[in-house]
């Protein structure tokens, strides 16, 4: 399936590529559709290719040998995943799991290596974008870090409600997908112990809540400000 250059410019990776290098990505590229809580790749698997996000939600996490998963990251359309494999070689570093039905384009290592061996700018392209996100990536931390631990869980219940809210008719949002406690400390970069009692203190003041798996966020302004502590 040829995929067309709208498609492309829903990820950042693409969309900044000159006509006749997206034409070139285009002939090697394939359409990767995922139904919700479908495996895109294991940790430790063998990469063989990078994917871009064009519609729904990905989740990053490591499994356990028991089988105990730790959500690390969401990713959401523009973004792309599994980069650092093609470029260092190595395994995958992380499990990512559709948190929605999603689709994805997909090009092989070998057909990228292929085509940019002899299109040099595509070389430069990937470094140009992996050096920008990880610019943004390192700003976003520093910018944490001037967040108490209050501010830095907030954060994540905003992008937990970017991604999965779901209005519930009273002006409020529930998180429409099951995260845990650790989840919320690997990615607020908190202990469990710090986050079970933050979220015990939110409770308690009403605007936090919890129906059946999923939490409830009554007060979004509320919110808005923590991430300001």
């Amino acid at each position: 399936m040829r995929l067309t250059k709208g498609l492309f410019e829903r990820s950042y990776f693409f969309k900044e590529l000159d006509s006749e290098l997206v034409d070139s990505l285009s002939a090697i590229a394939r359409l990767t559709r995922m139904t919700k809580n479908q495996v895109l790749f294991m940790e430790g698997e063998e990469a063989d290719g990078f994917y871009a996000i064009q519609d729904g939600v990905l989740k990053v996490s490591h499994i356990s040998q028991l089988g105990d998963e730790r959500v690390i990251a969401i990713l959401e359309r523009g973004d792309i995943v599994g980069e650092m494999g093609l470029l260092d070689g190595g395994v995958r570093s992380a499990t990512v799991t559709a948190a929605s039905e999603a689709r994805l384009i997909f090009i092989r290592s070998s057909e990228f290596f292929a085509l940019a061996d002899s299109k040099p700018a595509i070389f430069r392209h990937m470094l140009t974008v992996m050096s920008r996100r990880l610019r943004e990536e390192t700003q976003a931390q520093t910018a944490q870090s001037f967040l108490n631990m209050e501010g830095r869980l907030a954060k994540v219940f905003s992008q937990l409600v970017l991604s999965f809210g779901e209005e519930d008719g009273q002006g409020g949002f529930i998180i429409s997908h099951k995260i845990t406690q650790n989840d919320l400390g690997s990615m607020a970069r908190v202990a469990r112990e710090n986050v079970n009692r933050t979220l015990k203190d939110w409770k308690e003041e009403g605007w936090l809540s919890k129906e059946g798996r999923f939490y409830k966020i009554s007060d979004m302004r509320y919110l808005e400000r923590l991430m300001k502590t």
